[in-house]
């Protein structure tokens, strides 16, 4: 399975707790921030979205509800591995005590988000 298709399923999932007050109040959204390289043109747009603080290894969703935010990284297998980006970016959730999860289960990532917002 792909990733993009392990975060449709997963936001899906999302979207019915939320609508039926499992998760109550809690806001997440997807971060978009895949890097394009294939053309001169895309890498020109996304340099001009660095430049705008589009940060490199921010990892796929944010979670918020209150004062407690939490990310979570899907990656297409079990072959669990963060970018050099990606571990920097772990790194600064670590030392902000910030949770995360990186996954390829959606119900590991429904679960996680249960046990911190349920």
């Amino acid at each position: 399975m792909l990733e993009k298709d392990i975060c449709k399923d997963f936001w899906l999932q999302f979207s019915y707790l939320v609508q039926y007050n499992v998760l109550k109040n809690v806001v997440g959204f997807h971060i978009p921030n895949e890097r394009i390289t294939s053309d001169k043109k895309a890498y020109a747009y996304y340099a001009g979205l660095k430049s705008q603080g589009l940060v490199s290894g921010v990892f796929d969703y944010v979670f918020m509800r209150n004062d407690k935010v939490v990310f979570i990284e899907f990656k297409r297998n079990q072959k669990l591995s963060f970018s050099k980006a990606q571990k920097e970016f772990a790194d600064r959730l670590n030392k902000a005590n910030i949770p995360y999860l990186l996954t390829s289960d959606v119900k590991e990532a429904i679960d996680f988000l249960t046990v911190h917002y349920g």
